[in-house]
């Protein structure tokens, strides 16, 4: 065999040795990395496996947890609008049975003046009714807070008439006189004007039987029952905006405490999307390190086999070659 051949010879076999080196690198790489690849798999599959469930069951409590909020805010706000409710009803209670009180005093005096008035003037002329000065001083011991009390000569709307023209009455007042005509109102029941300016309320009643009235009570006394009306209205606006404020903290709280489970769920939901990520990138680390290993081997195998095998190979044959030759 000559030198030209032995070493033709010699470079078809450091090819073919790395070339079979190269093919069992790539085998065994392939095979690295579909191992890793399951076994990656398999981790990550177990890990979204038990984060799943986790995630479902955690949904499953925060759910729970955010009807049970829900209907806790229903039952806290239930039980403020009952409390206060309540409480609203028993001192607006305590105020209405003042008013109610007031009135039935007022009532009640206007009933035995009514009375004496009706035994007093049921005895007298039509013109003798007329001229009937009334003397408040024997009432004021039935009726309290009286500014004045008299008794006018008012049986129709003509005798109104009469009276309004010979008298100097301002407005209001004409306009009670003829209420208490057209109600028909009596000391039972009779006609109340408020005149708040002056702290007044006018009560005015006709005396004497629907058949034949003898003539009209007009009596001004200090208004108690505006003040308590005022300060029951005044309770009504407390009470209504302390539920108001008591029910924007209430709500205000809860829906912290919602907000805080949903940012949690947000947290989680990320945390899920960067381990997705993490696996994915993980993957293709993988690919990548098999195949830079694999390449790498296959340069250094064949230069150790050029340098170990193929170069003394080539020379051993070409000195026997030589020594064939000589």
């Amino acid at each position: 065999m000559s030198a030209k051949k032995c070493v033709s010879f010699t470079n078809r076999l450091n090819v073919k040795f790395t070339a079979i080196a190269v093919l069992l690198l790539s085998l065994s790489g392939i095979a690295s990395y579909l191992v890793s690849k399951v076994s990656l798999d398999s981790v990550a599959s177990l890990a979204s496996s038990s984060s799943k469930d986790m995630a479902r069951q955690s949904q499953s409590l925060q759910s729970a947890l955010l009807m049970q909020m829900n209907a806790n805010r229903r039952s806290e706000l239930t039980r403020l609008k009952t409390g206060n409710e309540l409480e609203m009803l028993k001192k607006s209670s305590k105020i209405q049975q003042q008013v109610a009180k007031t009135l039935g005093n007022l009532n009640g005096a206007m009933l035995i003046i009514g009375s004496q008035l009706d035994a007093v003037l049921g005895a007298l002329t039509p013109e003798d009714r007329e001229m009937y000065m009334l003397s408040d001083d024997v009432y004021l011991s039935v009726l309290h807070g009286v500014r004045s009390m008299d008794f006018r000569y008012i049986i129709d709307d003509e005798s109104l008439s009469e009276y309004i023209d010979s008298e100097d009455l301002d407005e209001n007042h004409v306009k009670a006189l003829a209420a208490t005509l057209k109600e028909k109102a009596t000391t039972a029941k009779p006609h109340l004007t408020m005149i708040p300016e002056e702290g007044l309320i006018r009560v005015t009643a006709l005396i004497g039987p629907e058949t034949g009235y003898y003539g009209m009570l007009d009596v001004v006394l200090m208004d108690m029952i505006s003040p308590l009306k005022r300060e029951l209205r005044k309770l009504k606006t407390k009470f209504a905006m302390a539920l108001a404020s008591k029910v924007k903290s209430t709500t205000a709280m809860l829906d912290a405490q919602r907000a805080r489970i949903e940012e949690q769920q947000k947290r989680r939901q990320e945390a899920e999307k960067r381990a997705a990520e993490a696996a994915a990138k993980t993957q293709q680390n993988l690919i990548l390190i098999s195949i830079l290993i694999t390449v790498f081997s296959a340069a250094i195998i064949a230069i150790l086999m050029r340098v170990l095998i193929t170069s003394p190979l080539s020379r051993y044959i070409q000195i026997m070659s030589r020594l064939s030759d000589g």
